[in-house]
């Protein structure tokens, strides 16, 4: 039987997540983020002090191993990525499952188009952009 890769229901960019520590499945997303504004002087590099990713999948069975990666859309250079960790998904295929991944001190080098992929087993399932001025 083949492999059956996960769904991607969403994947959102935002200041910070906060899970409901009686219900996991309850999750908050505080400040989503498609554009950052540099106020700092010198604009760039900008450092931006913390960054978290929400994604949700379906789909989903046994284990993976899943990371985020943060590339410059121009040069397709990479900016930031996590360390690969493995997941236990679970076998209900219609269960959906959140994932949260928080990045510090993420230095962006220009502004610029960014993009943010999510990893599954050395697959990019999906990415998001987020938009630097």
């Amino acid at each position: 039987m083949a492999h059956v890769l996960p769904i991607v229901r969403h994947i959102l960019v935002c200041d910070d997540i906060r899970i409901d520590s009686t219900n996991r499945q309850k999750v908050s997303l505080i400040n989503l983020l498609s554009t950052i504004r540099s106020v700092s002087e010198p604009t760039f590099p900008h450092l931006y002090p913390e960054l978290c990713v929400y994604i949700q999948l379906t789909e989903c069975r046994g284990v993976g191993d899943v990371r985020l990666q943060i590339e410059e859309a121009d040069t397709n250079t990479s900016i930031f990525e996590t360390p690969t960790r493995t997941i236990l998904l679970g076998n209900d295929p219609l269960k959906r499952r959140g994932l949260s991944f928080r990045v510090r001190d993420l230095l962006f080098p220009s502004p610029g188009l960014y993009l943010v992929g999510f990893w599954y087993n050395n697959l990019k399932l999906v990415e998001e952009t987020l938009l630097l001025e």
